[in-house]
């Protein structure tokens, strides 16, 4: 039961913002346990006049979403 909510509540909320975003690599979440990795590795880098501190903060949210719905995998899975 803990795998499922561990994997499901955070696969719920990529959901959600695969729904809503306008950011293309966002459709990648809708994808389990992998999409969030997909995503950070279609955002590519910083362009040099700008600043990155949100594309820096949604970076870091998709890599622990990531993390999250893998550890609830495996607890499925094991």
């Amino acid at each position: 039961m803990s795998g499922l909510i561990a994997a499901g509540v955070p696969y719920i909320g990529s959901v959600v913002v695969a729904a809503s975003s306008r950011h293309a690599g966002d459709q990648d979440l809708w994808i389990p346990v992998v999409g969030p990795y997909v995503d950070v590795g279609n955002r590519g880098g910083c362009p040099a006049n700008s600043d990155c501190g949100t594309e820096t903060v949604n970076k870091a949210l998709l890599v622990i979403d990531g993390v999250i719905q893998s550890i609830g995998a495996l607890e499925i899975l094991s």
